[in-house]
C-alpha cells in the first residue's frame, strides 16, 4: 500500500472520530506528498526514499517549532507541535537503535572491510538516526565499504586534507560559497537592468504596519509606500521582526573563528569542509584558511533578548 494511500485512509478514520491534532498532520503530510508529485511532472512518481525525507522534514519543523514556543513559555503550543511530530513519526520506516547496530558492526570482521586503526571511530557514521525497513550486517557492509571507496574521492576534492584516519565523507556537490561583495555587486547590476531602483545610504528607521499588513518604509530621507519587505539584516532579523510583531526563529550565537597566514597552491575551488563531531568547518578564504569553531555551549550574540 502507497504511502499517500495510508495517509488517505487515516484522514478518513480521524475525520470520523473527530481528531484535530491527527487531522492535521495528516492533511500536511499529504499536501506535501501531492505537492512532490506535481514536481515531479507528468508521472507523479516519487520514490520512497523521498517519502521518508519528506516526513523527516515535516517531524524536524514541528520540533524546531516545539522548542520556539517553549522558550517563550507558550506551552500548549508546544504540546501541539510536539504530538504532531510524533504522529507523522508513525509514518516513518522502523528507526534501527544505536544498541542493535553496534551488535550488527560486532559481527562484522572488521579487516573484510577496512583497517582501523580505532574502532571508535566509526561510531560517527551512525549516530545519526538510520530510517530502513530491513537493515541486516550486509548493509552495513556495504556502508562501510562505500566509505572506503570515497575515501580517495576526498582527497581528490579536498588535497590539503589528512586524510590518515578518515573512513570517509559525505560531498554534496551543490553547495558553495561566493564572494559576499561581488554577489551583492552582480545582484544590485542585475536589478538596476530591470528598472529596480537603488537607495544607497537610506537607512530604513521604521516598518510601517497596519492592521497587520505592510504599508511601507520609514526612510532618513522619506517614507516608501510599499507592500512587502525583505528582511535581509541577518542576524539582527528576530530584533526588527519583534518590533512589528513578526517571530523570526534565528538566535544568533558568538563563535570563534582564524585565519592562517597565505598557503601556498590552495586551490580557489576547495569546499567548504564540515567537522560535525568537533563542531567545526574549514573554508579557503583569499588563499588563506578560515577555520570556524562553533560550541556546542555557545553564548547568545544579544544578552539582553536572546
Amino acid at each position: 500500500m502507497k504511502l499517500i494511500d495510508k495517509i488517505s485512509s487515516s484522514i478518513i478514520s480521524a475525520m470520523k472520530e473527530k481528531n484535530v491534532d491527527e487531522l492535521e498532520s495528516l492533511r500536511a503530510i499529504k499536501s506535501a506528498l501531492l505537492l512532490a508529485q506535481t514536481q515531479k511532472g507528468s508521472d507523479g512518481n516519487i520514490q520512497e526514499s523521498d517519502e521518508i525525507k519528506i516526513l523527516q522534514k515535516l517531524v524536524k519543523q514541528r520540533k524546531e517549532s516545539a522548542e520556539i514556543y517553549k522558550k517563550q513559555n507558550r506551552l500548549e503550543l508546544a504540546d501541539i507541535e510536539s504530538s504532531q511530530s510524533k504522529i507523522i513519526e508513525r509514518f516513518l520506516p522502523a528507526q534501527i537503535s544505536i544498541e542493535d547496530l553496534d551488535k550488527l558492526i560486532s559481527e562484522i570482521n572488521p579487516d573484510e572491510i577496512y583497517n582501523f586503526a580505532d574502532q571508535d571511530h566509526v561510531r560517527w557514521s551512525y549516530e545519526i538516526p538510520i530510517y530502513s525497513f530491513n537493515v541486516t550486517s550486509n548493509s552495513v557492509i556495504t556502508i562501510l565499504e562505500t566509505l572506503r571507496k570515497h575515501k580517495k574521492k576526498i582527497k581528490y576534492l579536498y588535497p590539503v586534507i589528512n586524510d590518515q584516519d578518515i573512513l570517509g565523507g559525505v560531498y554534496m556537490p551543490e553547495d558553495g560559497q561566493a564572494d559576499p561583495v561581488g554577489v551583492t555587486n552582480v545582484l544590485a547590476k542585475a536589478a538596476r537592468l530591470e528598472g529596480v531602483k537603488i537607495f544607497e545610504k537610506t537607512p530604513v528607521t521604521k516598518i510601517l504596519v497596519k492592521n497587520n499588513k505592510i504599508t511601507g518604509v520609514e526612510t532618513a530621507n522619506g517614507k516608501i509606500d510599499c507592500e512587502y519587505v525583505v528582511l535581509a539584516t541577518g542576524m539582527w532579523s528576530r530584533q526588527i521582526g519583534e518590533d512589528i510583531g513578526v517571530s523570526v526563529p534565528l538566535y544568533p550565537n558568538e563563535h570563534f573563528y582564524i585565519i592562517t597566514e597565505p598557503m601556498n597552491d590552495l586551490p580557489k575551488d576547495l569546499p567548504v569542509l564540515r567537522d560535525y563531531n568537533d563542531c567545526l568547518y574549514l573554508k579557503e578564504d583569499a588563499g588563506k584558511m578560515l577555520v570556524g569553531i562553533f560550541e556546542p555551549g555557545a553564548k547568545n550574540a544579544f544578552k539582553e533578548k536572546g
